[in-house]
């Protein structure tokens, strides 16, 4: 049996070192080979997942170089080393044929070839899961208190390899419940204790990362899971889904298979080896119990439950060798006919299975090394490569990651420009230079080809791109827009195409044309009004183009519409100035400045005066006219023959809350200089009480309609008032920057 084991290693060898560093790292990879060449710093620094996959890869890169065979070494050698742990476990189980069988079939499995394939957890996971269940097994079976420690070290192992581990530990404590139960019972307390201490010891092992696990815990679970997690999917998505990635991705072998693990179970409850069936089912079962209890905020992709097709293989070798056995029982040939068996078996399964491997070789995530390698003979230093993807709703682009890592090595000096995610800033800084612009094209779903012939595309593998221009012409810029004006209608609506539609406003307002920045950005928004790329960035691509915008209208002489533009900007930002000069007719505050007003503070405490109050609880600030009643100051203001308001804030200096006192009344008064009302007694317009109260800490907003008194001479003046029981006490009452603004 260890010579067959053996034989079944190396050919699981020969599978998946055939290929391994032949495909080009995909974005997942490279965050795996930037996080491992950092060493410690990099591996504790990854956002996602626990640390040991970068800790166990970076000695690797060291000693082979940063290639995509070191990069890929660990997980080949975690799947090698799976198939004879897999043996084994049959073989503690009491099913040694069976074992041997499973692991046949794990050597077998496209879905673990492309795994083992791959640098990521998943190798890993299901390796380190495979030697917690056997440790178990032996736990269980033997209760030696080296077997539990042991046990304790293979799952700290698991769990600081990937979150999902937690789902194999939930499993295996039902069955450590169940054990412990039965030895309870049995009043065999010191059996008892020894998981007991075994369990503090991998809490000692994994208390360092506890902190880093309440928030991935957070981030991973429920509606509210943090970017870069999914909605939470179907538990039939998930059955559905490793349904065939374990049934070796064809229908026909999937439905055997389901067969022949049921049949497997079968058996194993009908000859009562309860230990097998109850690891298998429990494994089987619980962790997808979990992730449907617990709202696991992922995609059903298959990998994620890796760590199950281990014993889903081991219920199917248990069917295979029984139903061998039973063919062969009636003969005094046993051995002979269960030999002759097995080879129809395996020649069957081989002829069935090896197009399947075959398809996996040939299959390619994204060929980014051929992109580069494309770019390398032909682009020129400091040239700009603009990364681009048509077929994701979300807007994910994988490219923006994983294409620099293969241009590093061939270029010094070049920009990239990852689509769906330009900034302002980063545009503006090209303004001046001279290079050519190159877009690296993803799409899935659709060929892409010119949309005339001053665009030459290449395609490098099957759904990715490389476009030019045939004769680069104009500035980068210039070149980008051209770009996005062929390429962006060929996208997926409404997303990504409305994200391209916002890096084409964010190129626009970059060269200075706002209008057309503004357009773009306004089907942007009609085509995607919640921004898969986030509202704050929507927000400041807004505020800049408006900003472009108003001085365009102001130039323009276009007064209207500069207004309409400035009250948008002050929406989102209530200081800025460009915005308040243009809707602003007279700043009151400045006109105080200027000696152009009558003070009447005879009365007052306190000179009237320019003072700044600030808001504590948020850092709200602003320049008041500091009036502590009872005081008044007076304007005499030519309205323009156009409607006018005053607009001002109110608010009590944050300094004398605390002071006592019943707060300040706020009054209005107009008197008209010329016109119908001319002579008449002075109408106050506007009276607001500003308690002491916790409600009104803080700015309170005030406006005051002057349209009735639209081009004439009026005095508007500014008054305070002791609070209704006549305390002046901390009435430190501020206008802030009074305006009369374009109603």
């Amino acid at each position: 049996m260890v010579v067959i084991a053996l034989a079944l290693m190396l050919c699981g060898s020969a599978i998946r070192f055939h290929n391994l560093g032949g495909d080009s790292l995909w974005f997942d990879e490279v965050l795996t080979a930037n996080a491992a060449r950092s060493g410690l710093d990099g591996a504790f620094a990854a956002r996602d997942h626990p640390p040991l996959l970068y800790l166990i890869t970076w000695p690797f890169l060291r000693a082979l170089g940063d290639n995509e065979f070191a990069l890929r070494l660990p997980q080949a050698l975690a799947g090698i080393l799976a198939i004879p742990l897999l043996a084994q476990l049959g073989r503690s189980l009491g099913r040694q044929r069976a074992g041997l069988w499973a692991a046949f079939l794990l050597a077998l499995s496209p879905f673990h070839l492309r795994y083992s394939q791959e640098a990521r957890h998943y190798a890993l996971l299901m390796t380190f899961s495979l030697a917690t269940y056997l440790l178990l097994v032996q736990a269980l079976a033997g209760g030696q208190f080296r077997q539990w420690l042991l046990f304790a070290l293979a799952t700290a192992l698991n769990l600081y390899t990937h979150y999902g581990a937690f789902l194999v530990l939930a499993a295996e404590l039902v069955l450590v419940g169940a054990w412990l139960a039965r030895r309870l019972q049995a009043r065999q307390f010191r059996l008892a204790a020894r998981p007991a201490l075994a369990g503090l010891f991998l809490l000692a092992l994994y208390a360092p990362w506890l902190a880093r696990l309440v928030t991935a815990v957070g981030s991973n679970l429920g509606e509210a899971a943090g970017p870069g997690t999914t909605g939470i999917t179907p538990l039939n998505v998930w059955l559905r889904q490793a349904f065939l990635a374990f049934g070796f991705n064809h229908s026909v072998l999937a439905t055997l298979l389901v067969i022949l693990a049921a049949a497997g179970l079968a058996l194993l409850a009908w000859q009562r080896e309860w230990r097998g069936a109850s690891l298998i089912v429990s494994l089987l079962t619980i962790p997808f119990v979990a992730i449907g209890l617990f709202q696991v905020a992922r995609w059903g992709f298959p990998k994620y439950v890796i760590y199950m097709l281990p014993l889903y293989l081991l219920a199917a070798g248990v069917a295979l060798d029984g139903l061998l056995l039973a063919l062969a029982r009636p003969d005094p040939r046993q051995t002979r006919l269960y030999a002759a068996g097995t080879a129809v078996v395996i020649v069957l399964f081989m002829l069935t299975i090896w197009p399947r491997l075959q398809e996996e070789y040939r299959y390619v995530e994204r060929e980014w090394r051929g992109a580069a390698a494309y770019l390398d003979g032909r682009a020129a230093e400091g040239d700009i490569f603009l990364v681009m993807t048509l077929d994701l709703p979300d807007g994910f682009n994988e490219g923006g990651v994983a294409l620099p890592y293969y241009l590093e090595s061939s270029f010094e000096r070049y920009t990239t420009l990852d689509a769906n995610r330009l900034r302002l800033e980063q545009l503006q800084a090209l303004a001046g230079t001279e290079a050519t612009v190159w877009a690296i094209v993803l799409d899935r779903v659709t060929p892409v080809t010119p949309a005339g012939p001053a665009m030459h595309v290449e395609p490098v593998d099957g759904a990715l791109f490389v476009i030019h221009p045939v004769r680069p012409a104009g500035p980068p810029l210039a070149q980008l827009v051209a770009l996005y004006e062929q390429i962006a209608p060929l996208a997926v609506t409404p997303s990504p195409q409305c994200l391209l539609r916002q890096d084409q406003a964010t190129l626009q307002a970059a060269m200075g044309d706002f209008v057309a920045a503004a357009g773009a950005l306004a089907q942007a928004q009609e085509q995607c009004p919640i921004p898969a790329t986030g509202e704050e960035a929507r927000r400041a691509l807004q505020q800049a183009i408006d900003r472009g915008l108003l001085a365009h209208h102001l130039a323009a002489g276009n007064e209207a519409a500069a207004r309409q533009v400035a009250r948008r900007l002050l929406q989102v930002d209530a200081k800025d100035e460009a915005a308040l000069a243009a809707l602003t007719v007279e700043n009151l505050l400045q006109r105080f400045l200027a000696g152009q007003a009558q003070v009447q503070d005879e009365a007052s405490p306190e000179p009237i005066q320019v003072r700044r109050f600030v808001m504590p609880h948020n850092g709200d600030w602003g320049e008041v006219l500091f009036v502590h009643p009872p005081a008044a100051v007076s304007f005499t203001i030519t309205l323009p023959a156009e409607p006018a308001a005053l607009r001002f804030r109110l608010a009590l200096a944050p300094e004398s809350w605390t002071w006592g006192g019943d707060g300040s009344t706020f009054v209005v008064r107009v008197a008209a200089a010329t016109g119908p009302l001319a002579g008449g007694p002075a109408t106050e317009l506007f009276r607001k009480h500003v308690g002491n109260g916790p409600g009104d800490h803080d700015w309170q907003e005030g406006q005051v309609d002057l349209a009735a008194y639209a081009g004439q001479s009026i005095t508007l003046t500014l008054a305070t008032e002791a609070g209704p029981a006549g305390d002046s006490t901390g009435d430190w009452a501020g206008w802030e920057t009074p305006r009369i603004v374009w109603r």
